[in-house]
């Protein structure tokens, strides 16, 4: 009897919807805290920036011994509308952006579809041009249960692709908990 509940406690623990591995890959090492409900793994050459109800991560995207900074964040809003698709939630906030910023928002592409963590996910890329220096933005979104999940890659323009590696870790290995 107590080794058919043993066995029974080993398979219900298995089919709940939460990772129970908690092995790293290679060259990784995870963020998270306890005000969210998700995590994420990131390569080993980024540090976390700021662990609180947002996570973000830099690394020096700099040439030639200068310092210069690319940066992940990842946080989650609740909608006011819980039934606005990813896809409305980013239709809005580029409008928002637009008003922010106008003709120094400049998209390079919008909305296309992905997935985070199995849900379906809307992921942009444009540019904003800050006094002198123009920033690189990549942001995926994905709504899930009236939350909106933001993960958004900032980076000095020409120093992207040394970054995007970054964004794809933590996509690959993001968790819902």
């Amino acid at each position: 009897m107590i080794l058919l509940l043993c066995l029974c406690t080993v398979l219900c623990a298995s089919c709940n919807n939460t990772p129970e591995d908690t092995t790293l890959p290679e060259g990784c090492l995870r963020a998270e805290n306890d005000a969210t409900d998700f995590n994420f793994c990131y390569p080993n050459t980024w540090v976390i920036d700021r662990n609180d109800g947002m996570i973000s991560i830099k690394t020096n995207v700099g040439k030639g011994g200068t310092l210069a900074y690319a940066s992940i964040s990842v946080q989650a809003f609740t909608m006011e509308d819980s039934t606005m698709s990813a896809g409305n939630f980013w239709d809005k906030h580029k409008a928002d952006l637009e008003d922010l910023y106008g003709d120094k928002l400049v998209m390079e592409s919008e909305k296309n579809e992905t997935e985070l963590a199995g849900n379906i996910a809307a992921r942009s890329k444009y540019s904003i041009k800050l006094s002198d220096v123009t920033y690189d933005f990549e942001q995926i979104i994905c709504v899930r249960y009236g939350v909106a999940y933001m993960i958004t890659l900032t980076a000095p323009q020409g120093t992207y692709e040394t970054a995007a590696p970054g964004l794809e870790t933590v996509m690959t290995y993001f968790v819902f908990e």
